[in-house]
C-alpha cells in the first residue's frame, strides 16, 4: 500500500464548491466507509482554517465557528488528519488566497509525516467566472456597476485592490504554483467545470475520480443555481447603497447574501452576458493561463479548452445595458410579494412564521 494521501482543495471560488462540497458532508459516512476522511465536524472547520493558513483580508476578522475563533483551526485539522490512518480530503476556496511561503508552512506537517500530499483546483471558464465574481461582490454587500467592476480588472492589477483580488482567486495557474509548486506536477489536479450543457454531475465525476473513490450511490441532492439575473443584481446593488447609510454598514455582507439568493435567485430576468470586447479581454487572458498550466505539466482532468470563453455571443454585454427605476421597483414588489406568498405556505404547512430559512 502507498503513502497514504492528503488531498488540498484550494480553489477557485465560482466553480461548483458549494455543489460539491455540499454531496461531501451530506455522504461523508459514505466516504469515511471508503477510507476518506474530511476531519473535523464542518465545513466552517475548512474555512475557519483558510484564515489561518492565508490571513485575514484587510480590514476582515476571522470567523467563529460555533463559538470558537478561527486561531488554532489548521492545526486541528492536522491533528485530526494525521491521526486518520487513510486519505483525507480538506476543502474550502479560500485557500486560494495563500502565498507560496504560506502554502508550504500549510503542508509541511504532512510532508513531514510522509503524507503524499495532492493539490486540487477547480477552475471555469473565465468569462463565466468574470459575471459570476462581479454578482457575488454585490451579494455580500458591494455597490459597483459592471462596467466599473471590468475596469477595475482590466487595468493593471497592481494598482487596484479589486484587480489583485480578483486575478488571486481566478488565474488558475497562479494558484496552481503557489500551492503546488514544490510537488510533483501528478500531485497537482485541475479539475475543470464542464460547459454549459454538460451532464449536471460531470463535474462531481471529474472530482471523485482525482480521490480515487466509487461515486456511485452517493446523495447528489438538488443542484441549486444560486445565480441572479441582471435586474436582481441592480436591486440588490441600489440596496446596498441604501444600506450603506444606515448602522447596518459593513456587518451585513453573509446574511443579505443569503437573503438576496433566496428572495432574487428562483426570479426570472435577463441573463447577464459578456459582450464581444470583454470576451476578448478573457479570451485572451484565458489562453496564457492555459498556456502556462501546460507549461507546468500538471494533471488536468477535463479540458483545458473548457478554461476559454466561446467567441460567440452578443457584441454588447448585457451586464452593460442600464436597468430603469421602474423594472427595479417592479422587481422589489415581486420580491416582496413571494416572500409573502412563502411565509403564508411556511404557516399552512405548520412550519414557524419567523426564523429558519424562508
Amino acid at each position: 500500500m502507498g503513502a497514504q494521501r492528503v488531498f488540498l482543495h484550494v480553489g477557485s471560488p465560482k466553480t461548483g464548491t458549494t455543489y460539491l462540497q455540499g454531496i461531501l458532508w451530506r455522504n461523508r459516512e459514505r466516504l469515511w466507509r471508503q477510507g476518506l476522511l474530511l476531519p473535523l465536524d464542518t465545513l466552517g472547520d475548512h474555512y475557519a482554517g483558510s484564515f489561518e493558513v492565508g490571513g485575514h483580508a484587510p480590514g476582515q476578522q476571522g470567523p467563529r465557528i460555533r463559538g470558537r475563533s478561527a486561531e488554532g483551526a489548521w492545526q486541528r485539522l492536522v491533528d485530526s488528519s494525521l491521526a486518520w490512518d487513510g486519505d483525507v480530503l480538506i476543502s474550502h476556496e479560500m485557500y486560494q488566497r495563500a502565498s507560496a511561503d504560506q502554502a508550504r508552512a500549510a503542508m509541511a506537517p504532512f510532508l513531514a509525516a510522509g503524507r503524499e500530499v495532492h493539490v486540487i483546483v477547480t477552475a471555469r471558464d473565465l468569462g463565466r467566472q468574470i459575471t459570476a465574481a462581479w454578482q457575488e461582490r454585490v451579494k455580500v454587500g458591494g455597490q459597483m456597476t459592471f462596467a466599473t467592476y471590468v475596469e477595475r480588472i482590466e487595468e493593471q492589477p497592481s494598482r487596484h485592490l479589486m484587480g489583485r483580488s480578483f486575478w488571486r482567486a481566478h488565474d488558475t495557474a497562479g494558484i496552481a504554483g503557489r500551492w503546488g509548486g514544490d510537488l510533483p506536477p501528478s500531485q497537482v489536479h485541475v479539475v475543470t467545470v464542464p460547459p454549459s450543457g454538460a451532464p449536471r454531475d460531470l463535474l462531481w465525476r471529474r472530482f471523485a475520480g482525482v480521490l480515487g473513490i466509487d461515486d456511485a450511490g452517493f446523495d447528489l441532492g438538488t443542484y441549486a443555481n444560486e445565480s441572479l439575473h441582471l435586474e436582481q443584481v441592480e436591486l440588490a446593488r441600489r440596496v446596498n447603497v441604501l444600506i450603506d447609510r444606515t448602522p447596518l454598514a459593513g456587518k451585513h455582507a453573509q446574511s443579505v447574501k443569503r437573503l438576496y439568493e433566496r428572495m432574487l435567485a428562483p426570479r426570472p430576468g435577463t441573463a447577464i452576458t459578456l459582450g464581444a470586447r470583454e470576451r476578448e479581454f478573457a479570451r485572451r487572458h484565458a489562453e496564457e493561463i492555459v498556456a502556462r498550466l501546460r507549461k507546468r505539466g500538471v494533471d488536468v482532468v477535463g479540458s483545458l479548452d473548457d478554461l476559454v470563453p466561446a467567441e460567440d455571443g452578443d457584441d454588447i454585454a448585457s451586464a452593460r445595458r442600464p436597468v430603469g427605476t421602474a423594472r427595479v421597483v417592479a422587481e422589489a414588489f415581486g420580491s416582496v410579494v413571494d416572500l409573502a406568498g412563502r411565509g403564508v405556505r411556511r404557516l399552512s404547512s405548520g412550519g414557524r412564521a419567523s426564523g429558519g430559512r424562508a
